[in-house]
């Protein structure tokens, strides 16, 4: 179906390319603009095959396709750039402003900084309310061991059992993890309201933010998990199940919510750059 639009897509520009200019100019240069608005790369690089002349068309901002391109943050679109020859290159002028006196670079660096701030606050805060609770339950854990304590030498009963240690590294890990994870996230949120810190600064805490705040989650499931077996899976190897089971629901639910925003943050902030020529195909 997809390839069935573009062949149609392009079917269309090849019949409105044998109408005088004006005519031609007149329906597919409104098309290539709205493509570019959206994002719809695969329309945008059919559109040059058939008429060239389209790619000069400037919309009632005087701005191009590869301005619109900018504006809308659609790198997709913006890439088609490296398939045409460098002769066509020279002519489209990303340093000519709109009428509001932008440039492409201009436009490259008006950032919706009130959708960043709220996207940065709403992350931040959102963890911010739920990390407080994870330190108390994790260092209330810490302190009042599974099984309580020995009053002749105030050892924990249970420290000769083989889940003993896992439930004191695991916890230990929970706090020290959540509490790192609190720090970073209040970084965020104190942190300057400038464009380079989006850049470099802001993702790279909250990657760290994000990798501490899951070892936290699986440390804090770990020490449950080893409590409820030390206070009631002796002889019992059967309890591990529903505690595994059960364990694994928070897990879950931050990979299937915050995973992806992670893979996309390590992707944009130590990957390779999203620009660049991603076909061999030459346009124009």
């Amino acid at each position: 179906m997809h390839d069935q639009a573009i062949q149609f897509v392009k079917q269309v520009c090849v019949e409105a390319a044998k109408l005088d200019f004006p005519k031609a100019n007149g329906i597919i240069g409104p098309s290539i603009l709205v493509a570019t608005t959206f994002g719809i790369s695969e329309v945008v690089e059919e559109i040059p095959t058939v008429f060239p002349e389209a790619i000069y068309v400037k919309n009632e901002m005087n701005q191009n396709v590869f301005h619109v391109a900018i504006a809308n943050r659609h790198k997709n679109v913006f890439n088609l750039i490296y398939q045409f020859h460098d002769e066509f290159i020279g002519q489209i002028n990303l340093s000519s402003q709109d009428l509001t006196g932008n440039s492409g670079l201009d436009l490259v660096s008006c950032l919706n900084s009130e959708q960043e701030l709220n996207l940065r606050g709403d992350a931040a805060g959102a963890t911010l309310q739920l990390q407080p609770l994870v330190v108390t339950i994790v260092f209330a854990a810490d302190i009042t061991v599974p099984g309580g304590s020995n009053d002749n030498n105030g050892l924990p009963k249970l420290s000769k059992d083989k889940a003993f240690p896992i439930f004191i590294i695991s916890d230990a890990l929970a706090l020290y993890s959540s509490t790192s994870s609190l720090l970073i996230f209040s970084s965020i949120l104190t942190s300057r309201n400038v464009e380079v810190d989006f850049l470099h600064a802001l993702p790279k805490r909250l990657i760290d933010g994000l990798i501490t705040l899951f070892s936290s989650i699986i440390s804090t499931m770990i020490a449950f998990g080893a409590t409820l077996y030390l206070e009631f899976g002796h002889n019992k190897a059967w309890i591990l199940v529903p505690v595994i089971v059960f364990s694994c629901i928070p897990v879950t639910l931050f990979m299937s919510s915050q995973f992806p925003l992670l893979l996309d943050m390590i992707e944009s902030s130590y990957g390779h750059s999203v620009f660049g020529q991603k076909s061999d195909r030459i346009l124009y």
